[in-house]
């Protein structure tokens, strides 16, 4: 019994610690995300430090299922999902902005030259392979990028298999056809690329020529406090708005 009561102890300090920490704006701040946030991700922490000097934040890039369950189990505060449409009960899913997807294709390929006059048209992509990566690695992608292309009226036809963006990127630099996807914000870092070519393109499944693009949520503990959770949200909020100005 007088063990339990030391260690009992110990874990009350632990945690009144920890919360003090918190309130003060220090300790630590563990976010699950994934490759292509780019400079989403550099928004945000550039917010956290003008508003907490002092809190540490540690990125861990994991699989969307793994980081969700992560969450629901405590071993991550926070974590970035695209297109999910539900997470485990313990989590909740708050919307903090959209991902735009820009194809990419060489820079010798016709659609190229149009990156500056506005939307794409996926049907002018019928018949060019297509280099993305496999279902299970990705659903909300290749399903938003899949059902596109049948709704502009073809099947995507499949090119070779998936090893890296670095490697597809190189492929279709090189002039072999095909296209792919990549993250909008992910574009602008990829952008000093001058042998491909980072293309808008429409969602013809909406009103209008409105942007292909895929919902982020911030992945919370349903019980999470708003002290240790708020200066991310507000993060997330500064990091949107900054892409609005721009």
């Amino acid at each position: 019994p007088e063990a339990r009561a030391v260690l009992a102890a110990e874990q009350r300090a632990l945690a009144t610690l920890a919360a003090y920490t918190a309130a003060r704006g220090g300790g630590r701040l563990r976010i699950g995300t994934s490759t292509g946030m780019g400079e989403y991700l550099d928004r945000v922490l550039d917010a956290l430090a003008d508003a907490e000097p002092n809190l540490r934040v540690e990125f861990v890039s994991l699989p969307a299922a793994v980081r969700l369950e992560q969450v629901a189990r405590g071993e991550l505060d926070a974590a970035f999902v695209r297109g999910v449409e539900a997470g485990p009960p313990e989590v909740r899913l708050i919307p903090v902005w959209h991902d735009p997807l820009l194809i990419v294709l060489s820079a010798r390929h016709p659609l190229a030259g149009r990156a500056e006059e506005g939307l794409a048209d996926l049907a002018e992509l019928a018949g060019l392979p297509l280099y993305l990566t496999a279902r299970r690695n990705n659903p909300p992608l290749v399903d938003l990028v899949v059902g596109a292309c049948q709704d502009a009226g073809f099947e995507p036809t499949p090119g070779p298999p998936h090893s890296s963006l670095q490697d597809t990127l190189a492929a279709l630099g090189s002039g072999v056809p095909g296209w792919s996807v990549v993250y909008g914000a992910h574009a602008r870092q990829l952008a000093a690329n001058r042998r491909v070519a980072f293309v808008p393109v429409c969602d013809s499944r909406g009103h209008g020529a409105t942007p292909l693009s895929l919902p982020v949520f911030l992945a919370v503990s349903a019980h999470a406090s708003s002290d240790r959770i708020g200066p991310l949200l507000a993060a997330c909020r500064a990091a949107r708005a900054t892409d609005r100005e721009s």
